[in-house]
């Protein structure tokens, strides 16, 4: 990850990821460090609500569109309906014992093709943490 810097209390400092966040008191940053502990920091006047849906609306227009590419270099959906079908497919996979090289018709950004399900469970790993990049988790 890229690190970034902030100032948290006047005091500058690297951290790997900022998110715009909100709660009952108020918007916030919360700056995520090396070691995954949070600082958080107030906003003074630079972030208004505006600015936090605006965010918030990028991030699920960044979501709907998501494709990720797996170490095989086939690409897959990742949008909230793909992940969900991706999840249950990974989770026939395994429930049934079906072994990673069995293959099965799959719907790509690059056509319908055959992926095997092992290809189908790495790629729901991937479209998972992709969107918990995206909405700040990770």
């Amino acid at each position: 990850m890229i690190k970034q810097q902030v100032y948290i209390n006047g005091l500058p400092k690297m951290v790997l990821q900022t998110e715009l966040a909100k709660d009952d008191n108020g918007m916030y940053y919360k700056h995520y460090n090396e070691d995954m502990t949070v600082d958080i920091a107030t906003i003074e006047a630079e972030a208004t609500e505006q600015q936090y849906q605006e965010v918030k609306k990028q991030k699920i227009a960044e979501l709907g569109r998501l494709i990720v590419t797996i170490s095989t270099g086939k690409r897959f959906y990742a949008d909230p309906e793909s992940r969900t079908d991706l999840v249950s497919a990974a989770m026939e996979t395994l429930e049934n014992n079906i072994p990673d090289s069995y293959e099965i018709e799959w719907k790509t950004p690059d056509g319908i093709m055959n992926v095997t399900a092992s290809e189908i469970r790495e790629a729901k790993r991937k479209a998972l943490e992709e969107k918990a990049r995206i909405i700040g988790v990770i």
